[in-house]
């Protein structure tokens, strides 16, 4: 009797094993797609970020390309001359003065 006893706690046992590894199996799928679907959002959203910030980017840069080209033309010499004469001031070479800087 003590030998079919024994068999039967083994087949229950080896059940047992079976059931809990369906369920872990089962979990570990689970777990996978909700990953994989977590992860690829996260991946979209940092695309679009990541173009957000490229856009931004080319903005402030031809921004940049403008102020340069303000600045080159308020630097020339001619319009410097032009406001000069404009508020009443002459250029003389008498005024101006030469500074060597270094050896």
């Amino acid at each position: 009797m003590k030998l079919v006893e024994k068999r039967k706690v083994s087949s229950k046992r080896r059940i047992d094993f079976l059931r809990l590894s369906i369920v872990f199996l089962s979990f570990v799928g689970v777990l996978y797609i909700f990953s994989a679907v977590f992860i690829e959002n996260m991946n979209t959203n940092l695309t679009i970020e990541i173009q957000k910030t490229q856009s931004q980017i080319a903005e402030v840069e031809v921004a940049n390309q403008a102020l340069e080209s303000d600045i080159q033309n308020l630097t020339k010499k001619s319009r410097v001359e032009t406001m000069a004469n404009d508020a009443g001031l002459s250029y003389s070479k008498d005024n101006v003065i030469s500074v060597m800087v270094g050896d």
